[in-house]
């Protein structure tokens, strides 16, 4: 059975900053037209920081959409020309003034297929060392930075502190490495 949806119109909604939002009409593998509403977003990437300690590095932010302040792994949009790797390292310097002498890719994927486009990319960060000189935040970013056990971290997790995609796939890929 032939799955793909033949996009038969596109509406541009908004042009934004970090996301596009349209509506395209589509025509179904059985011949009916249905809407469908898609966020572009541009690709991120995000570290799982491990101090020599054995502590994850998370930074505490509010985020609006959810109004509340919630525990994550760094993370930051790719700019573009940029490669994923150098993102993640820059993020890492911008959030918590650490950098990382090892750096392995944990996963890639579609954070919501359903609506979204946005690929992200989790790293795994060790050998760490604080930077001589922190990097600047973005103008609009407010954070704390937490240095977490992993017994600690997954409180935060169970309290409802740790809700998002790519923290959870860190969390789960740091609970695989302590078995």
């Amino acid at each position: 059975m032939e799955l793909e949806e033949k996009t038969l119109s596109t509406d541009v909604i908004h042009e934004g900053i970090v996301t596009d939002y349209l509506i395209k009409e589509v025509e179904l593998p059985n011949g009916k037209k249905a809407t469908r509403e898609i966020v572009l977003h541009a690709p991120a990437a995000s570290v799982l920081a491990i101090t020599k300690e054995g502590k994850a590095v998370f930074v505490k932010q509010y985020r609006k959409a959810i109004e509340q302040a919630i525990y994550e792994i760094p993370a930051g949009l790719v700019d573009d020309g940029e490669e994923p790797l150098m993102a993640a390292q820059r993020e890492l310097g911008e959030e918590t003034g650490y950098q990382a002498g090892d750096w392995k890719v944990i996963a890639e994927f579609y954070t919501s297929v359903g609506f979204c486009n946005e690929y992200l990319y989790v790293y795994e960060a060790t050998d760490l060392s604080k930077l001589d000189q922190a990097l600047e935040l973005d103008e609009d970013e407010f954070l704390e930075v937490v240095e977490l056990s992993y017994e600690e971290a997954m409180e935060k997790y169970r309290a409802g502190y740790m809700p998002d995609s790519k923290t959870v796939v860190g969390l789960m890929h740091w609970k695989s490495k302590l078995k």
